[in-house]
């Protein structure tokens, strides 16, 4: 399981970014859990198999009671913050459900660094130099130092063990050429780069859809321990690990 941290500021492109991601969970097959306090409809859940909702509580709720599915927290750096440890258990122990969250968030800053420290990928836009220093001290990769000369859109991604790629999700260029690689991203001329679903699933291979290691078989979503999903669908398997929940 992969977690992931997409950070960038207003209008820098990473709701848009967070959005791809999902639809590609979407088209896979794979089970949703999202939290937007805007509950912005733009995500196009299927209540059959994913569950959005503006209420933490309701999210934990189906977190800690559904297998493998993909979580999406926007407003992160408010949800969970540096100080929430409930929230922060979705990083620390939400591998152990199968689960892979993605932490969107103005500033990486306001996450906890036990968070960021979970997670395997960052895809960072358009941020301060400040936040791109910790940013590039934590990743390993003095690139990142220099985000806040990103153009809206462009965007890097970093992993844990591997190399940085550049992107661009409006075309708007780094080198003054692109090309167009279809709804996931921009591919940029004479760069190592692939959409940002391609790019997850690369860095973590054979390990599933958007490299969060869970497939459209088995993932599970449900409302309550043990119960239909909402809207209907299979029902959530649980263990006696849950108790511990």
């Amino acid at each position: 399981m992969s977690h992931v941290l997409i950070f960038g500021m207003t209008e820098s492109g990473k709701t848009t970014l967070a959005k791809r991601l999902g639809k590609q969970c979407r088209e896979q097959g794979v089970s949703r859990i999202i939290l937007d306090s805007l509950n912005d409809p733009g995500w196009e859940c299927d209540p059959e198999t994913d569950f959005q909702t503006t209420d933490p509580d309701e999210f934990l709720r189906v977190f800690w009671n559904s297998r493998r599915c993909h979580c999406f927290i926007d407003e992160a750096g408010d949800a969970v913050g540096r100080f929430n440890t409930v929230m922060q258990r979705t990083a620390t122990r939400g591998r152990h459900w199968g689960h892979s969250v993605y932490y969107i968030s103005q500033r990486g800053v306001q996450l906890s660094p036990t968070v960021r420290d979970q997670c395997s990928h960052i895809f960072l836009l358009t941020s301060s130099q400040k936040d791109g220093k910790v940013h590039a001290e934590e990743w390993n990769a003095p690139i990142l130092a220099t985000c806040n000369s990103l153009q809206k859109g462009n965007y890097y991604h970093a992993t844990r063990f591997g190399q940085v790629s550049r992107g661009s999700l409006f075309g708007a260029p780094f080198n003054g050429t692109d090309t167009d690689n279809g709804n996931g991203g921009r591919q940029l001329s004479g760069e190592t780069h692939t959409d940002p679903a391609s790019a997850l699933r690369e860095a973590d291979s054979g390990s599933g859809p958007s490299g969060a290691g869970a497939g459209s078989s088995g993932n599970t979503l449900a409302a309550d321990r043990p119960g239909p999903i909402p809207g209907g669908g299979a029902e959530c398997t649980t263990t006696d690990d849950d108790a511990d929940e």
